[in-house]
């Protein structure tokens, strides 16, 4: 098989997240090191020593995106660590995130959307949609002045009753 250059994936993308009660998504800044990681575990159902199995089924999948936020803003931090940035009270001098308190679920759902724009004409436009998705793992912040501050989040998605159970979905285009 010859090689296709249209199939070439280049360059990052930019990500923007909707936590639920808040009317837009809130593009997160600057973002590098995406990752899109989908796990399945199946079973084979078998059906005696003489008769080939069943079938074969899907019983979990696992949908996991990491990426690193760039920009230190406190929110890009709420959303990093799990919490809700609609609990950042801004004031003109300084925004204020008070830490809940142990085994108090507050991270709410967020609608997730990744895009890998179109560079000059032969790359392909991609965009993946994650519909509700949470936080996981928690951040490590480092007070290091040699180091750029980002943090490293990861998100699982979950299934959408919304959107019949689907959990997202991934657009790219078709290029002649």
């Amino acid at each position: 098989m010859a090689v296709d250059s249209n199939n070439f994936e280049i360059g990052e993308g930019s990500m923007s997240l909707q936590f639920e009660g808040e009317d837009d998504p809130t593009d997160v800044g600057g973002c590098l090191g995406a990752e899109l990681e989908i796990k399945t575990k199946d079973l084979d159902v078998e059906v005696g020593q003489y008769i080939d199995a069943v079938d074969t089924f899907d019983i979990s999948r696992v949908i996991n995106f990491s990426i690193i936020l760039k920009e230190d803003t406190l929110r890009n931090f709420v959303a990093a660590l799990g919490g809700d940035p609609t609990e950042i009270v801004a004031s003109t001098d300084k925004d204020i995130y008070e830490f809940p308190a142990n085994s108090v679920n507050t991270s709410k759902f967020a609608e997730l959307v990744y895009t890998v724009a179109r560079v000059r004409d032969k790359t392909k436009f991609r965009k993946i949609t994650l519909y509700k998705v949470k936080s996981k793992g928690g951040i490590k912040y480092s007070f290091n002045k040699d180091k750029e501050v980002q943090y490293k989040a990861m998100f699982q998605a979950y299934a959408d009753s919304v959107h019949n159970g689907k959990p997202g979905k991934i657009e790219r285009d078709n290029l002649d």
